[in-house]
């Protein structure tokens, strides 16, 4: 069970990464390119999870680690385009929801509220 967790995560992480490329890039011409991995890391993802790792996932964590592995490459670049702060998806949407349903949950503007201010 472990190593279907840790592969879970690795495939998460994959799917954050380009997600966020696609946020930063969007006239990319590897677009379409980077939408189709996202979709075989998702399927990937969602065969190997079970509900008994939902406790183990830490969302927060791996929104952060494709954030920094984005600015470590350079990736983020002069891009005008802001990433969210924390992560905007649950566990649930990346599993489950289509590319486009995700790309726009990214766009959207975050809630605003006392701890988000």
């Amino acid at each position: 069970m472990l190593f279907r967790s840790i592969s879970l995560e690795s495939y998460l992480n994959l799917m954050l990464v380009k997600l966020l490329r696609v946020h930063l890039s969007p006239d990319s011409q590897t677009l379409g390119h980077w939408r189709g991995e996202m979709v075989a890391f998702q399927r990937n993802a969602a065969r190997r999870f079970a509900p008994s790792m939902r406790q183990r996932i830490d969302l927060t964590k791996l929104y952060a680690d494709a954030v920094d592995e984005i600015e470590a490459s350079g990736y983020r670049g002069t891009s005008p385009i802001t990433l969210p702060p924390i992560c905007p998806f649950a566990l649930d949407e990346l599993l489950r929801d289509k590319w486009d349903a995700l790309e726009a949950r990214l766009n959207a503007p975050l809630p605003e509220g006392p701890d988000l201010a």
